[in-house]
């Protein structure tokens, strides 16, 4: 994991390719660091005062943007619980959906782990993790849930528990641990997916979606087109709470295309590098901070969709009532993928 990247961030907004160009040329006027990138411009006193100044221009226009931002070691943990402790658990016959008791557990876990672990002992689990599911081995295997159990025989209390129900997961035979899917740390797919969710809501039209061809979505067209399908009718996946995914999907067309020429994409870079900053900021890592409080002064303070830990989270209240499709929300997105063939 690194230490110098703790958080993922992806960003849209709603600005036409054509006044994207006219944004561009005008907040970053004479930059000569190649293709504007937030990563670059944050380099620099002046690519900095440019980026504070580019947030002010978005709101001056009146521009829609929503960003969706991840703590790369929370987010990892979620995968230690939702791949090996939930699968186990449904195997025993128990719905950890039920009641959103997935998302209270890991809060809780992750909380307990960094106050009583400290983050570099929880980063150096969560590395672990992520080593063992991209290189399958017996070694990173064994590294993982070993490490986890030192700590688990030493602790106590609220920790003890804590890690004992992450331990939970070594119970998934190894031959299941070899047969996950290669892509399954990739959080391109569900991050997109939360992001046109939440453009729904705002939106009475259908989207039409333009995407770095540089991720790893691209060739996933297919996916989206299924769940974008007018013949599913009017489904709601999930609890029939806030989280809850509407369907078919309002998207007219997915498209891909390259950063370096399409103006659109790289406002959206520079959107996503600010909240990225702003959340640094939020979870403790390490930031400049009087250049986060320029870019909070301009209009990067609120991230509309997140996984980042909160403690204080509590379910939501139902809406009306249970949807057909309540349940395991990862076995509901299967099966109607699948149904396409």
């Amino acid at each position: 994991m690194n230490q110098d990247q703790p958080v993922f961030v992806s960003a849209s907004h709603d600005l036409d390719e054509a006044r994207s160009r006219l944004l561009i040329d005008d907040v970053f006027q004479g930059y000569q660091g190649g293709e504007v990138k937030f990563s670059r411009l944050k380099r620099s006193v002046r690519g900095r005062k440019n980026v504070a100044i580019f947030g002010h221009r978005l709101a001056d226009l009146g521009v829609k943007k929503k960003a969706y931002a991840i703590d790369k070691a929370f987010s990892t943990l979620t995968k230690v619980f939702d791949v090996f402790v939930e699968t186990v658990l449904f195997q025993r016959g128990i719905d950890v959906y039920e009641g959103q008791r997935t998302i209270l557990a890991v809060n809780s876990i992750y909380a307990t782990m960094l106050a009583d672990l400290g983050r570099d002992r929880t980063e150096a689990h969560m590395n672990r993790f992520q080593r063992m599911l991209r290189d399958r081995s017996i070694r990173n295997h064994e590294a993982f849930w070993q490490g986890l159990s030192a700590d688990l025989d030493q602790s106590q209390g609220r920790l003890r528990t804590a890690l004992g129900v992450l331990f939970i997961g070594s119970e998934l035979p190894f031959e299941s641990y070899r047969s996950l899917p290669s892509d399954c740390l990739d959080l391109s797919f569900t991050v997109l997916l939360a992001l046109m969710v939440d453009w729904q809501k705002d939106e009475t039209g259908h989207l039409e979606v333009i995407h770095d061809a540089s991720t790893n979505l691209e060739g996933r067209e297919t996916l989206f087109q299924r769940l974008a399908d007018p013949s599913l009718g009017e489904l709601v996946v999930g609890f029939r709470d806030q989280r809850d995914l509407p369907l078919p999907l309002k998207i007219d067309r997915l498209s891909f295309e390259n950063s370096q020429t399409w103006a659109g994409l790289k406002i959206a870079d520079v959107i996503a590098g600010a909240y990225g900053e702003v959340t640094k900021l939020h979870i403790g890592a390490a930031c400049d901070e009087a250049f986060v409080r320029q870019l909070i002064e301009a209009g990067f303070d609120e991230v509309a969709n997140n996984v980042l830990l909160d403690p204080t989270w509590r379910p939501p209240p139902k809406n009306g009532t249970a949807s057909p499709l309540a349940g395991d929300p990862f076995l509901q997105l299967a099966a109607l993928l699948n149904n396409g063939g």
